[in-house]
């Protein structure tokens, strides 16, 4: 006589290693644009499962880049109008250009000492 698998046998066998989540809920969750979880997938950050013509997030590629941005793997110097602000007050707040007064213990921008006084 054979024997029928149980209700809890088959799920067991048929469920995914891994949890998904409706990309939908992921995108409202952290904020983010459809965009942004499209580039994360073509660039081989995350991993999505379509089913049904629906996208689901892999949880596991999830928690996966989210400790590799924690450890700044994919972090970069700012480009563009934000890289020459940023260039700006680095320069601007080097030791070079800074006074330490240290009665209040601040630290003040250097007065320029070419000033023509009159």
């Amino acid at each position: 006589m054979q024997r029928h698998e149980t209700q809890n046998e088959i799920r067991k066998k048929t469920a995914p290693s891994v949890g998904l989540r409706a990309s939908r809920a992921v995108i409202l969750d952290r904020g983010i644009s459809d965009t942004t979880l499209w580039r994360w997938y073509r660039r081989g950050w995350i991993k999505l499962v379509n089913i049904c013509g629906k996208n689901y997030v892999d949880l596991e590629s999830l928690a996966v880049f989210d400790r590799r941005a924690a450890a700044g793997e994919f972090s970069k110097k700012p480009s563009g109008a934000a890289g020459a602000s940023h260039k700006t007050r680095l320069e601007q707040n080097s030791p070079k250009n800074l006074t330490i007064r240290w009665g209040n213990n601040n630290i003040y921008p250097r007065e320029n000492e070419n000033k023509n006084t009159k």
